[in-house]
């Protein structure tokens, strides 16, 4: 009896599981292409495996559309369409995206990184989040999916057949009676993972240069493709834990109504910060209301006609055409190809010749006349079987399709209407199928398979066809981790952002070039830059010959700025001797600096005479080059040989001549800055912005030759040498190894002298070991040629320029082609107060921007350094920036009441009386000379040491608060 009761129970449930297969298969017979559930199984972070296929997906870098000729495009097409030449016989899946920015996490991510930041660093990136939040941005992202092969492995024999039914029949009787085992082997996992290893390899060395797409990246796909034009809940998994079935079906979640119209989806998707959006509206009603659900309605649009002869270049590629800034919505692709070698290609080219043969001749056989599209079928085909024999061509069979969304119907409608007729412009039919959209849109997800398969829809073309289509083409700039510093102006508005210490961190050189005529917007960007960097804590130091960075004294929140305006009271700052580490590396200092001095005048017996008196001093206790010019006017060497001859005496008279010269040189203004025997320790404070001014520099113009220089040039152009020799001893400090960046304004009266560019190869070159960015400004990118400098150059912002010589300098410093569309571009760049510039980054990419500052008003006008324009505004540079001897802010004033106020509240605090002179420091009278400034952190009181022995802490002296605003440091 039990057994009778154990046969029966045994006979339905094989009776069961055979009426649910023959219903699933009947169910799949009438819907072949419309599955239960998604068919991926299992993906990481090299693999994606399905029901019975496995994929690998790849990230593709977008590159640059902009400034780029016919020429340079075939060439980038060209090598496109070798690298997928090494995926023949592959099936590929090709699919554009639009990403929103993630403007937390970029922050996030910044803030980590910046280790001590200023005490406006967190107002300045909140400052920055809540501007970028304001407007949408978007992203493009390119991956490529490439089929590995399928999971069921095909059976030969009668034996292994009958086993392989056995287990399939085993395992879905096991899924229907117990439930769906979603796990995969390890070993399988493995395998596929050892197969996908050499794709990743071919598409990595290619033109592509694609990395693997993390299952982070691969489970935003999943989320993007059900949430359009609708907020997407983060993807919070581990990139390193692999997905599962279930997880991947969770990424899924939402409502698609395929009834509503045939030509659209309508997706339904919760609100899933409803239950935070609903308290913050319960506490403050000004809150706009939030909503349970969102709606979004998408349409898929199928790709029916592509020519056969298009021009590879005619601004807008193919693919990259859906992204035309005048659609004004974005527009995403999707792509499911096959590519096939010559050797199969010219077999599938002959098939379809005799088809088309046969076809014509039927129709001349029945007397009618041959259709002209017959006709021209039957030319192309014989004219691809000679191109694919002659030229050994791939071809490429697929479909292509476009999605867009939009929040309504009526906005969709308009939305496709727009883009078939863009379409149509350039010989492409596009067409908005009905009763397929869910196919459509199910195909678009990584690792499914061609739903609809319409052969009007499947379009055969050579493999350079499809890479012409630029499916990489991008408007970014920038490096993408940096703080927010504008946006780009050419096809599309993209984030720019720019960590100047980006390349010396990726193993880059770090020199950043800032060129362009007065007035083109150099000095705000230059300022900005130094403003950012600051901000982050990042040891700051700006050569300013101008005069023009003071307003960033008049800022708050940048902490304890330090402003050392190069005179009379820092008397030998910058002697060789004292910059120098060592007395040799001091004396090959002081020769170069009289070379600079003397320029054309250095004859070979004066510089006999000022060598052997350089060397005469460096050997003394305490050398300076005010003793060097002692000895020169004495005679020099020569006068401590007791024999006499004719050449001992000339050799006294040359040495008197190039005293009696430096001697003049040395009375000129701030020339006791190199010629005096003084000593002068200030140092370049640390973790903090310190500006370098040099009031009364002559600089000459950059067309003046060398040769021509009066002696104040010299000395100007010298005593700019020795400062950026003074902030060298930052760098290569082996005790510091914290981030820095110096700036250099009017560079070109450094890189156009030997010494000069042979100085900032030297800063560059260190840069890159010892964590420190360099930016140089200059009028003209011809000064920034020079080989040892432009090698040191990734980063370039080019201004506006009209003289045809400054173009050409500038189209050779952005290393794009000379052509008349480029140097229009260059010659009608915007000034004034949206001016753009040429952006050249660190990846290579070049495009137009805009820097912006426009969410700190007070910055933008601290930066402003136009004249005053008759509204009584006083202009940040010409406001008088009162300091101690170490160049420690004290306040800034504009009027002497305003001068008298800070120095009685200077008096009532230090208790000694205060002289407070136009452009000098406001120094407590008989108060001691400083010897060092505070090196240490700037946000606790730090001890300043006197000649005496007395100490003072900076809360002494940088108590002072703005006239009219906030204390100092705050």
């Amino acid at each position: 009896m039990t057994a009778y009761l154990l046969l029966i129970i045994l006979i339905g449930a094989f009776l069961y599981v055979g009426v649910r297969r023959w219903e699933r298969t009947n169910a799949a017979r009438n819907i072949p292409t419309l599955p239960e559930r998604l068919a991926v199984r299992y993906f990481d972070d090299q693999i994606l495996l399905t029901d019975t296929e496995a994929w690998t997906y790849l990230r593709l870098p977008t590159v640059s559309v902009e400034f780029r000729t016919a020429d340079e495009w075939d060439r980038l097409i060209s090598s496109y369409a070798h690298g997928m030449a090494g995926l023949q016989d592959c099936q590929i899946h090709l699919k554009t995206v639009f990403r929103e920015y993630n403007i937390a996490d970029w922050a996030e991510r910044l803030d980590n990184r910046t280790t001590i930041g200023s005490p406006g660093w967190r107002n300045l990136l909140v400052a920055q989040q809540q501007h970028l939040w304001s407007e949408q941005f978007l992203r493009k992202e390119v991956y490529l999916g490439v089929r590995l092969g399928t999971r069921v492995t095909e059976t030969t024999g009668m034996i292994r057949s009958l086993l392989t039914s056995l287990s399939k029949f085993v395992s879905f009787s096991a899924e229907l009676l117990v439930g769906e085992d979603d796990v995969v082997d390890q070993k399988e996992i493995d395998r596929w993972q050892g197969s996908a290893r050499p794709i990743h390899r071919v598409l990595a060395g290619s033109a592509f240069g694609a990395v693997p797409a993390t299952a982070a990246e691969v489970a935003w796909l999943f989320q993007h493709q059900m949430h359009p034009a609708m907020p997407a809940p983060s993807v919070s998994h581990k990139s390193a834990k692999p997905w599962g079935r279930g997880e991947v079906q969770h990424l899924a979640e939402g409502f698609i109504d395929n009834a509503e119209s045939p030509y659209y989806l309508k997706i339904t998707q919760p609100n899933w910060d409803f239950v935070k959006q609903h308290e913050a509206h319960a506490q403050n009603s000004n809150t706009t209301t939030p909503q349970r659900f969102f709606d979004s309605y998408v349409a898929t649009l199928c790709v029916s006609r592509i020519p056969r002869e298009m021009d590879t270049w005619d601004g807008n590629p193919w693919i990259h055409h859906a992204e035309d800034p005048s659609l004004g919505f974005p527009v995403e692709f999707s792509a499911r190809w096959e590519i096939h070698p010559p050797r199969k290609a010219k077999k599938d080219v002959e098939k379809q010749i005799q088809k088309v043969a046969g076809q014509r001749r039927h129709i001349q056989e029945a007397g009618a006349e041959v259709p002209t599209g017959v006709q021209d079928a039957f030319a192309d085909g014989r004219q691809l079987d000679v191109d694919v024999e002659r030229q050994r061509k791939y071809i490429v069979y697929g479909a292509g399709r476009l999605m867009v969304s939009a929040e309504d119907p009526d906005e969709l409608t308009r939305r496709c209407e727009v883009l078939i007729e863009h379409y149509r412009n350039i010989g492409i039919d596009v067409a908005w199928t009905p009763n397929d959209q869910l196919r459509l849109f199910t195909e678009q997800f990584p690792g499914d398979k061609t739903r609809l398969r319409v052969r009007a829809y499947r379009q055969v073309q050579e493999l350079e066809a499809i890479a012409a289509g630029l499916f990489t083409a991008s408007n970014s700039l920038g490096d993408g981790e940096g703080p927010y510093i504008g946006r780009t102006t050419g096809r599309s508005q993209e984030i720019v952002h720019f960590d100047p210490l980006f390349a010396p961190r990726n193993n880059k050189p770090p020199g950043i070039a800032i060129v362009g005529a007065p007035g083109g917007g150099k000095t705000f960007t230059t300022l900005t830059i130094a403003y950012q960097t600051a901000s982050r804590g990042i040891t700051t130091v700006l050569l300013d010959p101008k005069g023009d960075a003071k307003g960033l004294a008049t800022l708050g929140g940048l902490g304890d700025v330090r402003i050392l305006e190069l005179g009379s009271r820092m008397a030998g700052l910058l002697d060789p001797f004292s910059l120098a580490e060592s007395r040799e590396e001091g004396t090959l200092l002081a020769m170069e600096t009289m070379r600079l001095l003397l320029g054309g005048e250095m004859t070979a017996e004066r510089e006999n005479a000022i060598v052997s008196a350089i060397r005469q001093v460096a050997v003394l206790p305490y050398p300076n080059l005010r003793k060097v010019v002692e000895l020169l006017l004495k005679g020099g060497v020569e006068t401590m040989n007791d024999s006499r001859s004719a050449y001992t005496d000339q050799m006294i008279s040359v040495a008197k001549s190039a005293g009696n010269l430096l001697e003049v040189i040395s009375e000129l203004p701030l020339g006791n800055l190199c010629f005096s025997s003084a000593r002068s320790d200030v140092k370049i404070a640390r973790d903090r912005l310190t500006i370098i001014t040099l009031a009364g520099l002559s600089l000459p113009s950059a067309s003046t030759p060398q040769d021509r220089y009066t002696y104040a040039q010299r000395l100007s152009v010298t005593l700019l040498y020795l400062v950026t020799h003074y902030t060298r001893t930052l760098i290569v400090d082996p005790l510091f190894t914290g981030p820095k960046a110096l700036v250099i304004d009017e560079a070109w009266a450094l890189t156009q002298t030997t010494q000069g560019a042979q100085l900032i190869a030297e800063v560059s070159r260190l840069g890159r070991s010892r964590n420190t960015a360099l930016a140089l400004v200059s009028q003209n990118a011809k000064d920034l040629l020079a080989e040892d400098v432009r090698n040191c150059l990734t980063t370039m912002f080019v201004f506006r320029s009209e003289d045809a010589e400054e173009i050409t300098a500038d189209l050779e410093l952005l290393r794009i082609s000379d052509n008349p569309e480029h140097r229009q571009a260059v010659a009608t760049l915007p000034t004034g107060r949206n001016s753009e510039c040429i952006m050249r980054d660190i990846r290579g990419h070049v495009g137009t921007m805009r820097i912006d500052m426009s969410y700190l008003p007070e910055v933008t006008v601290a930066f402003d350094s136009t004249p005053d324009d008759g509204t009584g505004r006083v202009q940040s540079s010409a406001r008088r920036i009162v300091t101690d001897v170490t160049g420690r802010v004290l306040g800034v004033v504009d009027t002497e009441a305003e001068a008298e106020a800070l120095r009685a509240r200077i008096e009532a605090e230090t208790g000694a009386p205060v002289t407070i002179k136009p452009d000098e420091s406001a120094v407590p009278s008989g108060a001691p000379s400083l010897t060092k400034p505070d090196t240490g952190p700037h946000d606790g009181p730090a001890a300043q040491q006197y000649e005496d022995g007395s100490t003072a802490t900076s809360s002494n002296l940088a108590g002072a608060r703005y006239v009219g605003g906030p204390p100092l440091g705050q």
